[in-house]
């Protein structure tokens, strides 16, 4: 009966052993579960990264294709207004007549 505490402690000591080691490695498997989540998603973020430049690349290429029609454009309207808004030249129409033989009149 004396040696009963001394045996369950002695039990107690080799459970509190085995949930240390069991907890040390579980640990070590979260830890190497949150190391290739990391990388993951770092490689995430290369991969958005390279496609927000693209993008921008394109979006940027768009704007300058767009402002470049535009342009066009409106020099176009421009000289057309231009155009539309020229003085118009006077002109002076007359008619003679003019008699021609056998009693014909012509119009000139």
């Amino acid at each position: 009966m004396k040696q009963l505490p001394w045996a369950i402690s002695a039990i107690c000591v080799v459970l509190l052993g085995f949930v240390w080691h069991d907890s040390q490695t579980k640990i070590a498997q979260k830890d190497a579960e949150l190391a290739s989540m990391k990388q993951q998603y770092d490689q995430l973020v290369s991969d958005a990264n390279t496609k927000l430049e693209a993008a921008h690349t394109k979006v940027k290429q768009l704007a300058d294709e767009a402002n470049a029609r535009l342009k066009e454009q409106a020099d176009d309207a421009n000289e057309k207004l231009q155009q539309a808004n020229q003085r118009e030249v006077p002109v002076a129409v007359k008619f003679r007549k003019a008699m021609i033989s056998n009693g014909h009149v012509a119009v000139i």
